[in-house]
C-alpha cells in the first residue's frame, strides 16, 4: 500500500519562476502562475517501492500539467516525470529516478550532505554530516551508491560494496564508489519505519576516470570549421550564478538545452549559428568517449541528429564527419556558437580539466 498527501492549493505557494529554472524538469514555465500543478508527496513498503512508485507516478502523469514533488522539490511536466519513472523499470531500479543529493554549508563551514525522495521508495533517505568542501563531489557520488545498494540489498545497518559500484554512464562518467558504510538512524527509532533519515558513516573511495574529462576539454580544429571549447565555459547569453559542482553544471545545461535552447531551435537558428551536444560513444574496451556532434535535426521525440564533430580517440568505427543519432537523456553539455562570435554553453568545462 503506498501514501499519497495531496494538499490543497492553499496551503502552499506556487514554485517562482527562479525555483522552476533550478528545480524544474521539462517544459515548465507555465507552472509558475497555473493551477494545475500537482503538488504530492507519496511513500510505499520497502518491498515493490519503485514498482509502487512508479503506478503512482503514471498516474499524475497522465493527468496533464505539472507535478511538484514535495520531497525533491522538482517540478515536472508530463514527458520529463515518465522519462524518470521509465528508469523504476526493470531489475535494479534506479534509486535515483526520483532523487536528489543536496549540500548546505554550516556555521563551522563544513557541509552537510543528504538525500531527498528515497521514502517513495521505501528508503530512509540518507545524511552525511561535517563534509568538508574538497570532499563534497566524492561524499555525493558515496551517498548515490548507498541508495542504490539499500535498494538492491535492503536496508541493513552495514553496507559493503565490495571492489566498488559503478554508476552514472550518463551524467559524470564510468565512475566507482567502493567501501563500507554503516547506517544509524538520525532522529527517534531504530528501523526504517519510525523515521526517513539515516546517518551514513562511509569508509572507501570514490574516483573517476580521467578519460572523461579530456575527451571533454579538447579543442578541436578542422579545414571547414573549428569548435574552440573556452576553458572557461559558458558565454555572454548565460545568465544566473555560475554553478558550483559537476553535477550541477551538467543539470543547469541540460535545463537550458530543454527549454530555451530547444525553442529557439525549433523556431529556427539565425543564419551562420551552429548548435552541438556533448554525446557519449562507447569503445571496444567499454569505456565512454565524450564527442561533440553538431545538431541537424531534432525530433518531437527529442532524439538530435547530426555529425560527429571531435574526432574520435578511442571508438575505432567512428570519423568525424559521420552522420550520428543521440537521444536528449544521454547529452552531457552543449554548445551554441553564434555568427557574431557569442556562444554560450559548456557550462561543464570548468569541473572537467
Amino acid at each position: 500500500m503506498a501514501v499519497v498527501v495531496a494538499p490543497a492549493l492553499d496551503t502552499f505557494a506556487l514554485p517562482a519562476a527562479d525555483t522552476l529554472d533550478l528545480r524544474g524538469r521539462g517544459d515548465v514555465a507555465g507552472a509558475a502562475t497555473a493551477l494545475d500543478v500537482r503538488v504530492v508527496r507519496w511513500a510505499g513498503p520497502a518491498k515493490d517501492g519503485p514498482a509502487l512508485a512508479r503506478k503512482v507516478g503514471l498516474a499524475l502523469a497522465g493527468m496533464g500539467g505539472w507535478v511538484e514533488d514535495l520531497d525533491t522539490g522538482f517540478v515536472y511536466d508530463a514527458v520529463a516525470l515518465g522519462d524518470a519513472l521509465a528508469r523504476l523499470e526493470g531489475e535494479p531500479a534506479d534509486s535515483s529516478a526520483l532523487m536528489s543529493v543536496e549540500s548546505q554549508l554550516d556555521d563551522d563551514g563544513s557541509l552537510t550532505i543528504r538525500s531527498r525522495g528515497l521514502r517513495s521508495l521505501g528508503l530512509p533517505d540518507l545524511v552525511v554530516g561535517s563534509v568538508s568542501e574538497d570532499r563534497e563531489g566524492e561524499v555525493v557520488l558515496a551517498i548515490d551508491a548507498f541508495a542504490q545498494a539499500m535498494l538492491e540489498r535492503g536496508v541493513r545497518p552495514e553496507l559493503d560494496l565490495g571492489e566498488g559500484l559503478k554508476r552514472w554512464p550518463a551524467a559524470v562518467g564510468d565512475c566507482s564508489v567502493s567501501g563500507t558504510g554503516r547506517l544509524s538512524y538520525a532522529r527517534g527509532g531504530v528501523t526504517p519505519g519510525a523515521t526517513p533519515l539515516a546517518r551514513l558513516d562511509w569508509s572507501g573511495v570514490a574516483s573517476c576516470p580521467v578519460v572523461q574529462g579530456e575527451a571533454l576539454t579538447t579543442e578541436v580544429e578542422e579545414d571547414a570549421a573549428s569548435l574552440a571549447i573556452p576553458a572557461h565555459g559558458g558565454g555572454e547569453a548565460e545568465a544566473g550564478p555560475r554553478p558550483s559542482t559537476l553535477e550541477e553544471a551538467q543539470r543547469t545545461a541540460l535545463r537550458r538545452l530543454r527549454g530555451p535552447v530547444h525553442t529557439a531551435y525549433t523556431d529556427g537558428l539565425a543564419e551562420g549559428d551552429a548548435l552541438f551536444v556533448k554525446a557519449p560513444f562507447t569503445t571496444a574496451e567499454d569505456q565512454v568517449e565524450w564527442l561533440w556532434v553538431e545538431v541537424d535535426t531534432w525530433t518531437e521525440d527529442h532524439v538530435l541528429g547530426g555529425r560527429v564533430h571531435s574526432p574520435p580517440r578511442m571508438v575505432a568505427d567512428l570519423s568525424a564527419g559521420d552522420l550520428v543519432e543521440v537521444e536528449l537523456s544521454y547529452v552531457f553539455d552543449y554548445l551554441w556558437q553564434r555568427a557574431d562570435g557569442s556562444q554560450e554553453g559548456n557550462t561543464t568545462g570548468p569541473f572537467v580539466q
